[in-house]
């Protein structure tokens, strides 16, 4: 059954991939030109140029998401016939077609604010995300015990009455993606990744 369900997870990677692509390749493009513009003196158009591949990947990762969500059984039938594919890896699909539009933000904000030149910044918040977020979440929704000296470290959600399966995992990694869109959307608005000298 473990076998499975990381067959469910990678398979739901694979089939995200179609959509988070596109929104790295946007990415790099508003790097690419936010830097041109800072370096050329205009702040006003590397925002209006990041603005744009913001929206633009929203725009893709936004239709993909819908995809996901109407046509998950329909799209992993494609990749693989296994039954317990079928069972997880819509559901799955189901609840990362919910977030694309900010994990869309996130990436393409992330991208351009290091292109920028704001590197220790994006790099703080990256890591803010993960050792706050991501890793706790993942831990606690996921229902794993971590080997320790010989021992067990019990994961506590399991005392508390509650068992998390792979969805919940999913759910925590999403919760994440949203918390990333919003860290990089405030920095963005701030303004300080224009002022920020490489």
């Amino acid at each position: 059954i473990a076998a499975d369900l990381v067959g469910a997870h990678v398979l739901t990677i694979r089939i995200e991939a179609f959509s988070f692509q596109p929104g790295f390749a946007i990415g790099i493009a508003a790097a690419a030109l936010a830097g041109q513009y800072l370096g050329a003196g205009s702040p006003r158009l590397a925002r209006r140029a990041i603005v744009i591949c913001t929206a633009a990947a929203s725009a893709i990762m936004g239709a993909m998401g819908l995809v996901f969500i109407l046509f998950g059984r329909q799209i992993v039938g494609v990749f693989s016939p296994q039954a317990e594919h079928l069972h997880w890896t819509p559901k799955l699909l189901f609840i990362t077609g919910c977030v694309q539009i900010p994990f869309a933000i996130g990436i393409v904000l992330r991208q351009a604010m290091r292109g920028a030149g704001d590197v220790k910044v994006v790099m703080y918040l990256t890591w803010i995300a993960t050792y706050a977020a991501r890793l706790p979440l993942a831990y606690l929704l996921s229902g794993v015990e971590i080997p320790w000296r010989g021992g067990v470290i019990h994961n506590p959600m399991a005392k508390l009455g509650f068992h998390p399966d792979i969805s919940w995992l999913w759910i925590g990694l999403c919760v994440e993606v949203v918390l990333r869109c919003i860290l990089f959307t405030a920095r963005f608005l701030h303004g300080g990744w224009a002022k920020a000298r490489v």
